[in-house]
């Protein structure tokens, strides 16, 4: 009888324990702010209990909870809200703003780690994309010049279009001049910041020094600007699209102080033209006048004093300034004008879309950019599509592409005496019309030789020889070299990744990720047979410094290939606040180059072809590959949110090291905030 009540009361407790945690469940949920935007590691707690969570960096939280239960919900600078559980599985809260428009400023290290940035205890600057990009710029360098402390961007001026820049950050590990940052876009390292489109950026961490970065391993010795893409914000109705549009007009700003007193030659008195027998007929125009002195491409000629003269472009027929005479004066601004108004017109158009289980963005970007040098110009589309699906309550898949298309054509050569601005300071007349010579770039002897403002004197006209008796000596028109070169070159890169996370609970999660960054390259040069037939002491090939017609081809293709693993924890423990991270990283790369040029001139003129070198081409053939492996592990604790402790350790392997040698990168600090 005792046994069967013992029995029967067992059986009720039992029940009514399964039938209690039966009635506790597990809720996810999401804190935004009034935007859409999350609220990264608000605070998530059961009213009167010690139970509670931090939402991630992604306001995103698990916890367990019982149907009567009433959430308290908070973050920095943001009004606290209860939330009743109810029988949802799945919360959406809003916080409003506080009293103060302070926000926890949250940084993003290696492998997309967010933290907020009082728990750093580095050199790390955080900026959004809407501060940097306030004017419009073509790449993140000099979007970033002179908006982040100790960090040294080294440019290049407008007229070298699409030339690299590089930023330099404080913290260098050596005593040389250094190296320039590693650029991170979503975990994606990235070769340069050329590529990278400012219209898509939502924030920039820097991390200067090596200390900041020491998770990137020896990539990170330099310091690193890790980059967020923009994400589709949530609580906007149908599909968002933003429409971005500007207009950049680039114009010569400093120019040299030129002397304006002294016309081009080496003979200070205007030199007396006497028709001779078997010049030009033509040329009987102009006997008795007088001119300075062409062949010499220095400026030191007579005083120009308004003084009537034969200019370099009367002795060719074909313009309506043949064989006429005009006034010796100085052209004080003939450098400045030689230069033309660059345009750089952005477009960017973006859709995206969020809801409780969906984020996505797809962005294009075109910019075109017309140079202010003649015939130079960069095109460049940039699509960008970012998408992330919760496919469970604990499994998320994210995917992330970019893909840039470029056409550049351009002769950035600021070399000495190169054809262009080479002559500006040190070879050239400063009589010389610019206007004149932009309009006079087709203009040729009638054999077609070039005609220049270089050629030699009307004396040296020699019947049977072109070249010497109208081509120039030292140099082209400027704009008709211009027209006679090619250096078109194609880039494509492709890069982003795909990822898988795993929420085991609410203190561990699992994330395989998978990256990919490639480049392919396509550049044809060309100078061009019309140039060679009218060289006279002229130097233009850039293969052989000479002035023989060329023709070049250079390709390459880059592979880089990441596998990336990493678990995450983080736990509140009373007043301590844990986060660890954990995993590893394995690269491989290849690159494939081959580059090969005309020698000697071309058999047949204006055939550009390999095949058509006069001597035996030159060539060079390149292959690269390389393989690492790494481990790291990664820990912050901090007390109260004011002393914060914090270590960082990995172990990298590589091809180019004997096989048991390793390299070590640590790091750690501390830090409190008062």
């Amino acid at each position: 009888m005792h046994m069967r009540r013992f029995l029967s009361l067992f059986t009720m407790l039992m029940l009514c324990g399964v039938l209690a945690f039966a009635q506790s469940r597990v809720v996810t949920g999401k804190v935004t702010d009034i935007d859409g935007n999350p609220v990264s590691f608000a605070s998530v707690k059961v009213k009167g209990t010690k139970t509670g969570v931090s939402a991630d960096a992604n306001g995103a939280y698990t916890l367990r909870v019982n149907p009567n239960d009433v959430l308290e919900i908070s973050g920095a600078s943001f009004k606290t809200i209860e939330v009743p559980v109810g029988t949802q599985n799945v919360l959406s809260s809003v916080l409003e703003k506080g009293g103060t428009d302070l926000k926890e400023v949250v940084v993003t290290s290696a492998f997309g780690i967010k933290r907020t940035a009082r728990s750093t205890a580095s050199n790390v600057q955080n900026l959004t994309g809407d501060q940097v990009n306030t004017i419009r710029q073509t790449n993140v360098n000099n979007a970033l010049a002179g908006k982040v402390a100790s960090a040294q961007v080294r440019s290049q001026s407008a007229a070298k279009l699409g030339a690299e820049t590089t930023i330099r950050l404080r913290g260098e590990n050596g005593f040389g001049v250094g190296a320039g940052a590693l650029y991170v876009v979503d975990g994606t390292i990235m070769p340069s910041g050329a590529d990278i489109n400012p219209d898509d950026v939502e924030d920039y961490s820097v991390l200067q020094g090596p200390a900041a970065a020491a998770l990137f391993g020896p990539d990170g010795s330099n310091g690193a600007v890790v980059i967020t893409l923009k994400k589709a914000k949530k609580g906007a109705k149908g599909i968002g699209l933003e429409i971005n549009a500007g207009v950049q007009f680039d114009k010569v700003y400093i120019v040299p102080d030129y002397q304006n007193s002294y016309a081009g030659g080496a003979s200070g008195d205007l030199i007396k033209y006497q028709y001779q027998a078997g010049q030009p007929l033509a040329w009987k125009a102009l006997d008795g006048k007088y001119f300075h002195d062409y062949s010499d491409d220095a400026s030191w000629g007579p005083r120009m004093a308004g003084q009537e003269h034969i200019p370099w472009y009367a002795w060719y027929p074909g313009s309506e300034y043949a064989y006429k005479t005009t006034k010796l004066t100085p052209q004080p601004t003939n450098v400045r004008d030689f230069w033309e108004t660059g345009v750089t017109r952005t477009t960017n158009v973006a859709f995206s879309k969020a809801t409780d289980n969906l984020n996505a963005r797809v962005s294009y970007t075109n910019l075109d950019i017309k140079g202010i040098t003649p015939t130079e110009y960069l095109r460049r589309h940039t699509l960008n599509a970012n998408l992330t699906i919760d496919l469970s309550s604990r499994f998320a898949l994210g995917i992330n592409f970019n893909y840039i298309a470029e056409n550049k054509n351009t002769e950035s050569d600021d070399a000495y005496a190169n054809q262009s601005t080479g002559s500006f300071s040190s070879w050239f007349h400063r009589d010389l019309d610019m206007g004149k010579m932009r309009e006079l770039r087709g203009l040729t002897s009638p054999e077609g030789v070039f005609a220049s403002w270089n050629k030699n004197n009307p004396s040296a006209f020699t019947a049977g020889d072109p070249r010497k008796s109208w081509g120039g000596n030292y140099w082209y028109n400027f704009y008709q070299y211009f027209d006679n070169i090619d250096n078109s070159i194609r880039r494509d890169r492709l890069f982003g990744d795909v990822s898988l996370t795993y929420k085991i609970n609410n203190d561990f999660k699992v994330k395989a990720t998978y990256r990919k960054q490639m480049l392919t390259t396509n550049q044809e040069i060309i100078y061009k047979s019309e140039l060679e037939a009218s060289a006279n002491q002229m130097s233009f090939n850039p293969f052989q410094g000479n002035a023989f017609a060329a023709y070049g081809t250079n390709n390459s293709f880059s592979d880089r290939q990441n596998y990336e693993g990493i678990i995450s924890y983080s736990k509140k423990y009373k007043s301590f606040q844990v986060n660890a991270n954990a995993g590893f990283d394995v690269l491989k790369s290849k690159f494939r180059g081959i580059n090969a040029n005309t020698m000697g001139g071309l058999s047949a003129p204006g055939l550009y072809a390999l095949a058509n070198s006069k001597n035996p081409i030159n060539y060079g053939n390149a292959r690269q590959e390389f393989t690492r492996r790494a481990i790291f592990i990664r820990t912050d604790i901090g007390f109260r949110n004011y002393l914060f402790v914090e270590g960082t350790y990995r172990r990298d392997y590589t091809s180019s090291e004997p096989k048991d040698n390793y390299i070590d990168s640590k790091s750690g600090g501390l830090s409190f905030v008062f």
